[in-house]
């Protein structure tokens, strides 16, 4: 049964908009392989730190202070990890790799601002 309308449908026609605005597929992917790269990286480093004992629990010396501060920074690298591999496995709905591009970019954000803190502490 054919449709009655000669517009195409509302979802067919946001689809094809949300194609046409914003980034190129490449530069996107690009960043979100950046993304992987620079928490995984992140992680493995702060395996291989100097650690403390802080209230029972092993902080890394640069957090000795600030405890709290080094498990926010670990919960978002860990959800700018996980949103950007997300972003590269699901290509073929635009909205929710759009929804897991824009939760890697703003993690991977507030990890640098929460690593910042300590930084600032220390000059």
């Amino acid at each position: 049964m054919s449709s009655v309308f000669s517009k195409p449908w509302l979802q067919e026609s946001l689809l094809t908009c949300s194609n046409k605005v914003g980034l190129p597929k490449s530069i996107t992917s690009w960043l979100m392989i950046l993304i992987l790269y620079i928490s995984s990286t992140t992680a493995t480093i702060l395996i291989v730190l100097p650690q403390v004992n802080v209230d029972g629990n092993r902080v890394p010396v640069f957090f000795r202070g600030r405890p709290t501060y080094y498990r926010k920074f670990l919960v978002s690298t860990l959800f700018a990890f996980m949103g950007a591999f997300i972003a590269l496995i699901i290509q073929d709905k635009p909205r929710v790799e759009r929804l897991c591009r824009i939760t890697a970019m703003a993690f991977m954000l507030s990890s640098v601002a929460i690593v910042s803190i300590p930084l600032l502490s220390l000059m």
